[in-house]
């Protein structure tokens, strides 16, 4: 009895210091968001995954392998982050500042997730509502505000390029919507929308992989 009270006290305070978190921290309450929104999702609902903080800026939603790896985060953190913040820079650098953009209230992180696999991503595709959003290799789901890729662990050469190259087009997606907010998939015109998400990615590729 004394040991499953002391199981409930732990877990109270747990709890509290997370709500604290939550009400005195804009990108706690993200976070907790996000998370709310992934358990209600027709696909995340169904697997198994983590919410990693690899930077400050970014959220990394993990789905698990299926072989048990203690280090797969920090091998695929550290083999998209780089890129992943360097698009944003490249965002920030070319667009945001000079066009005066900030980001909306409610929208104050990036989040990217890496899929097991090819055919998880294809899975995830099926709930996609804007069948525009997504491509081969990479999508960007506006209601979770979420880029998504998949590893791929036979990747080399030109497919690691773009696998990176992937991730930062759909990072420069969410960096568009989360300043500009505005329903639905796309921030305005076509042109607008992916040639952004085109062209900045293309700065990003000469970082060396991790």
């Amino acid at each position: 009895l004394e040991a499953l009270r002391a199981r409930w006290k732990a877990e109270q305070e747990r709890a509290q210091k997370r709500i604290a978190e939550i009400r005195a921290d804009p990108r706690e309450r993200w976070v907790w968001q996000l998370e709310k929104r992934l358990t209600r999702h027709s696909y995340f609902s169904k697997i198994s995954y983590t919410i990693e903080r690899p930077d400050a800026g970014f959220v990394m939603v993990l789905q698990r392998p299926a072989k048990e790896d203690p280090g797969y985060a920090a091998r695929i953190g550290a083999f998209y982050l780089p890129f992943a913040r360097k698009a944003a820079q490249n965002f920030e650098q070319q667009v945001g500042k000079p066009a005066g953009l900030a980001r909306q209230a409610g929208r104050e992180l990036t989040a990217f997730a890496v899929l097991a696999s090819k055919g998880d991503f294809e899975n995830f595709t099926r709930f996609m509502q804007d069948p525009n959003a997504y491509s081969q290799r990479s999508a960007y789901d506006a209601q979770l505000q979420l880029a998504v890729v998949y590893e791929d662990a036979f990747a080399e050469g030109a497919s690691i390029v773009a696998q990176h190259t992937s991730l930062c087009y759909r990072v420069i997606k969410a960096l568009q919507h989360a300043c500009l907010a505005v329903p639905g998939n796309r921030v305005g015109p076509m042109l607008l929308d992916d040639g952004l998400a085109s062209l900045l990615p293309n700065a990003v590729e000469s970082i060396p992989a991790m």
